[in-house]
């Protein structure tokens, strides 16, 4: 009695070779549920650092005091709000925030008002709370004209009486865009208010 064909040879595959197939794919489908395992972990992985490693700083506002003028001491000699647009968005929009609640209040607000882990921003940008101007590292020329106005400058709980130049070029970087800029005050009250900020924002304001 003849034996029964096996289905290799019915169809003449080669058992060897077909062995070798069935290894192949085994191994291809053990290559494909290590490398699900691994794009999980990454996953898994990515997730960790986006909620818990790259946590935004939280920000409080500190109200205008007189121990801020102490402290610019340590303004940091390089910028992170310049070199991170990130930042430079949340500082804008929670000076725009603190300006709207005490608009009454606040002429100007300052980065250094901003604390993120309680320690406060120290970069010289400020905040004009009227227009929600948002300036930074301003400086200011003389003109020739040396007429003098007297300004009422208060800071907190500080106050003082300055003869300042009326007639001055204020020039420096504004707004989320940056924008290189200069100006010319338009009236004694706007050459005040903006000699007063460049000096609180610089450290070089004295009661």
């Amino acid at each position: 009695m003849r034996n029964k064909e096996s289905f290799s040879e019915m169809f003449g595959v080669n058992d060897k070779y077909n062995k070798f197939s069935v290894q192949n794919i085994a191994k291809m489908n053990l290559k494909h549920r290590l490398f699900q395992c691994f794009l999980f972990v990454l996953f898994i992985i990515l997730l960790y650092i986006f909620f818990y490693a790259i946590d935004p700083p939280h920000f409080e506002l500190s109200l205008p005091k007189k121990e801020d003028i102490g402290r610019h001491s340590l303004l940091r000699e390089e910028s992170t709000i310049l070199q991170r647009n990130d930042i430079l968005v949340r500082v804008v929009g929670f000076l725009e925030e603190s300006c709207e609640v005490f608009r009454s209040s606040y002429t100007l607000l300052f980065c250094h008002n901003i604390l993120t882990n309680d320690m406060p921003i120290m970069e010289p940008c400020f905040m004009d709370c009227r227009d929600k101007q948002f300036y930074y590292d301003l400086d200011i020329e003389k003109t020739e004209n040396k007429e003098t106005i007297i300004c009422n400058e208060i800071y907190g709980e500080l106050q003082s009486k300055k003869t300042r130049i009326k007639n001055i070029v204020v020039r420096g970087v504004r707004n989320l865009e940056l924008e290189q800029f200069s100006n010319i005050p338009n009236s004694s009250l706007e050459s005040c208010i903006f000699q007063h900020g460049i000096e609180i924002a610089s450290g070089n304001w004295k009661a």
